[in-house]
């Protein structure tokens, strides 16, 4: 589909991969972090209704809401407006924040507009499976040909940890906290596996929003100039396409 989010992280990481030829890595954007494109909902049997969402990368998702009550077509019709009218253009954790502050408001005016339509408006805009984090690793071979990480032991915990991902996902996230490139050799990263190992991530992004991050696992002894130089060519790439892919035209 256009602007799938892992699809481009998986270019990205094997495109890494082969110009350095170390590991890439690449955490996959979450569409709850991009635009909110237009909102819509259907009615479905019983207290069900499909919400669905489209987002500035042109992907379609569909949630089956489970409501307390069935809502009317007037309720369905009021809350794709207000949502519509009053919020496209932002992330879904912004669209509930601003909801929560609103309907908290003292003079109810968000509260009277959606009217009976507001548990749908928010049940439609919670965490969906999109928004656990991911990642793709790309090249993990490639560190089998290093005579400085020949050790067989080594090479198990860093394979094992590129399995898993969870912990490495949680280093590459921290990165994204920093815009910009970072530079970690040996220990510096904080994380066991990489003792042996030197890491360049740089973050990217749209319109000034950091989606995520973007990285190469490799050697000590590597061409740092030429891989740095690598990793913010290829975070920059990124960024301009989904840049180029949530921008209206």
């Amino acid at each position: 589909m256009p602007g799938d989010a892992r699809e481009l992280a998986t270019g990205a990481s094997a495109l890494l991969s082969a110009m350095t030829q170390f590991v890439g890595v690449v955490t996959v954007p979450r569409e709850d972090d991009l635009p909110l494109r237009q909102i819509e909902f259907v009615a479905l049997p019983d207290e069900r209704v499909l919400a669905v969402l489209v987002f500035a990368n042109q992907h379609i998702q569909n949630r089956i809401l489970q409501m307390t009550r069935r809502p009317d077509a007037a309720d369905l019709e009021r809350a794709a407006t207000v949502l519509n009218t009053g919020f496209c253009g932002l992330r879904l954790s912004e669209i509930r924040a601003h909801l929560a502050l609103e309907l908290q408001a003292a003079d109810g005016a968000l509260r009277n507009a959606l009217g009976g339509a507001v548990e749908l408006a928010t049940h439609a805009l919670q965490p969906g499976p999109e928004s656990i984090p991911d990642m793709v690793v790309s090249g993990q071979a490639n560190l089998m040909g290093v005579h400085d990480l020949a050790d067989l032991q080594r090479l198990r915990g860093l394979f094992e940890a590129f399995q898993q991902k969870r912990e490495l996902l949680a280093l590459f996230e921290n990165c994204a906290d920093a815009p910009g490139v970072r530079l970690f050799i040996g220990e510096e990263s904080g994380f066991a596996p990489l003792a042996g190992c030197s890491m360049v991530t740089a973050t990217y992004g749209v319109q000034g929003r950091v989606l995520g991050s973007i990285g190469v696992i490799g050697p000590t002894r590597m061409a740092y100039d030429r891989v740095i130089q690598v990793v913010q060519t290829s975070a920059d790439l990124l960024g301009g396409i989904l840049n180029r892919i949530v921008t209206p035209a």
